[in-house]
């Protein structure tokens, strides 16, 4: 008897199911605009992939037609600009689509007079669209999770809904900012992670992500100092090559498990305990781009090639991100500290590293390879991590605006087409948080996370902020817990008020893992859109608002409804 691999048996059975599911036809079809985006195209499969998962049958997808539409439900997407001509919309609600405004959508049912139902779900533009599709997903009980989707196991009996539903984000930018450092973050992501975050960010109707890079020699207590890492290269122009790649490189990593930069011992897979290893497959586990490569500092050329097959890994990912209308922000620490491998570049061609004309160079340098890779939508610059629990002096201020100033002039003299704005453990310096908005460009968005690892409540100084963008950054959990529970989903919601309060723009989240903390990162995205309308009373502590609402919604999404009101 011939055997088959398992995998084949799989895939037939797959395919069985699915011919199973399209012999039942459904009384609808899903239908697009003519010349339709790919953001409306991706919702209209989308929509298409959770009803099968959710009842079974495969809707088709279709070209609008209004005959057809006479005679069939039809479940129709188009933004507000690409709306078929011959559609039955009344005068009202043309109003109202026309007035919607930045990532506005709308999720209405039409009973025409003579025809069929249509399901119409349009937004401002394509990404607004895409958003109503994944809203609409979510009404069939489906929850998304920056891990994983959440099915229930009960199929849905379904019928064309009557809908009058609308939503508007209460930030223009809403998201994340999954911190380098511990192998608990994305220091261990690959590719496919990254784009599997982004895919799952614009289901929960995130559109900003955004990533710190620690320097080389940054000092984390006594004998203790980090190693640079590589998610942003620093160094000359005429280093870097026409399609981004670099010729010359310094010691950079992100974690390894025979590593120790962050406090934990390094140790070979092999010797961890219960058969560990026979998962991950290699007794130095990494990324892809720090595989195989040599102990600490690494030879010349593997450096380099850090940096270019991460870069390989960014150009893509960020493109990928942005066709979904998500903001890409990468930065680094101000003042610029600059590598010694390429102060010495510098050296060499007569320039003191810390000149400003040396400075202006490296600058020059970052920007020119973020440039010619996918480039970012925004640049950020931390300010020193010991200005939160050390202060700062006069003259540490002022060089960080020199910095800053030196980083403004490279920005424009490589023309480069992203943004620059500050982030940091606090919004200013001690003396008047409000600081640098007297002496920045009013084009610069203003960032920070709260102090003392979340505990702290939103910086005020935000409300003294007027006329730029302005980042509330909550701590989705702290780093000292990233073994424990972190279920922070109340004080989320407090610092979303907060921030709305104090007029912010945009609300993101400071994390390392993504499963373990989902609810605080579903409370995050869901914050975004509706801030404005929780009760604001705080809880005991006066950290955190009520989320019995929140975690009802959510045990019944984990565990089903029998056993989401006891938990």
């Amino acid at each position: 008897m011939k055997s088959f691999p398992l995998s084949s048996v799989i895939r037939l059975l797959i395919g069985i199911s699915c011919l199973a599911g399209c012999t039942r036809q459904p009384d609808y079809f899903i239908s697009l605009p003519d010349k339709a985006s790919s953001s409306e195209t991706l919702g209209a499969h989308e929509i298409r992939r959770y009803l099968y998962l959710r009842t079974g049958v495969l809707p088709s997808v279709r070209q609008f037609a209004p005959a057809e539409a006479k005679r069939t439900q039809v479940i129709l997407i188009a933004s507000a600009g690409n709306l078929p001509a011959s559609l039955p919309v009344p005068d009202s609600l043309h109003k109202a689509i026309a007035s919607m405004q930045e990532q506005e959508y709308k999720i209405i049912t039409l009973n025409p007079p003579s025809g069929k139902k249509i399901l119409l779900l349009c937004g401002r533009d394509s990404v607004a669209t895409l958003y109503a599709c994944y809203h609409f997903i979510e009404t069939l009980g489906v929850r998304f999770f920056l891990h994983a989707d959440v099915i229930p196991d009960k199929p849905l009996s379904f019928s064309l809904p009557d809908l009058n539903l609308s939503a508007r984000p209460l930030f223009a930018l809403r998201g994340i900012l999954p911190f380098h450092d511990f192998p608990e973050g994305p220091d261990w992501w690959d590719e496919d992670e990254y784009k599997t975050v982004v895919s799952q960010m614009a289901k929960m109707r995130m559109n900003f992500i955004g990533f710190h890079t620690y320097p080389e020699s940054y000092p984390l207590g006594p004998n203790f100092t980090s190693k640079a890492e590589p998610m942003v290269w620093i160094g000359l122009p005429e280093d870097v090559q026409e399609d981004g790649n670099v010729t010359s490189a310094y010691p950079a990593m992100h974690f390894t498990t025979v590593d120790s930069t962050w406090g934990y011992w390094g140790k070979p897979t092999s010797s961890f305990s219960f058969g560990t290893a026979n998962l991950l497959g290699t007794d130095v586990y990494s990324a892809s781009y720090m595989r195989d490569v040599s102990p600490w500092p690494h030879s010349d050329d593997e450096n380099i090639s850090i940096f270019n097959n991460l870069g390989a890994i960014q150009s893509r990912t960020f493109s990928f991100a942005r066709k979904l209308g998500i903001k890409v922000c990468v930065g680094t620490e101000t003042p610029l500290t600059i590598p010694r491998k390429v102060q010495e570049k510098l050296k060499n061609k007569g320039m003191h590293p810390d000149s400003p004309d040396a400075v202006l160079t490296i600058y020059k340098g970052i920007f020119t390879r973020l440039k010619i890779l996918s480039p970012p939508d925004y640049y950020w610059l931390w300010t020193p991590e010991g200005w939160t629990w050390e202060g700062e002096t006069r003259e540490q201020v002022k060089k960080t605006v020199q910095d800053i100033q030196l980083a403004l002039q490279a920005l424009k003299e490589t023309q480069s087409p992203f943004t620059l704005a500050t982030c940091g453990w606090v919004l200013g310096p001690s003396f008047d948080r409000t600081w640098f908005d007297k002496v920045l460009p009013k084009s610069m968005p203003f960032s920070c996370i709260n102090r003392d690892v979340g505990f702290s409540p939103v910086e005020p100084g935000f409300a003294g902020l007027s006329g730029r963008p302005k980042w509330q950054i909550s701590w989705l959990e702290d780093d000292p817990a990233l073994v424990s529970p972190q279920l922070w989903a109340g004080r989320v919601r407090k610092d979303a008020a907060d921030a709305l309060r104090y007029g912010c723009t945009g609300l993101m989240g400071i994390h390392w893992r993504t499963q373990s903390i989902a609810p605080a990162l579903g409370a995050l995205a869901k914050a975004g859109w509706e801030a404005a309308t929780y009760d604001t009373t705080p809880q005991p502590g006066g950290r955190d608002l009520n989320t019995e609402d929140f975690y009802t919604d959510w045990a019944q999404a984990m565990f089903g409804e029998p056993a989401a009101q006891p938990l």
